[in-house]
């Protein structure tokens, strides 16, 4: 084999198995396990109190929100 080919089976190798982890959520940043629902719920809390007081309680903004 040459360079080219050991270049495209790693690479293919590589794609697979990245896929892979992907797929069965140990790189998925979408996968919830009850850890990321903890973050996610202390974020809306937190959202709550520093945030929504100029972005909205419903993220909807203000009017304006460009001139200080």
């Amino acid at each position: 084999m040459n360079k080219l080919t050991y270049t495209a089976v790693a690479l293919a190798t590589a794609a697979v198995v990245g896929g892979l982890m992907f797929a069965t959520g140990s790189l998925n940043p979408f996968g919830l396990n009850e850890s990321k629902r903890e973050q996610i719920a202390q974020g809306q809390v937190l959202f709550g109190v520093r945030c929504a007081s100029c972005h909205g309680k419903n993220l909807e903004g203000q009017p304006n929100w460009q001139t200080p």
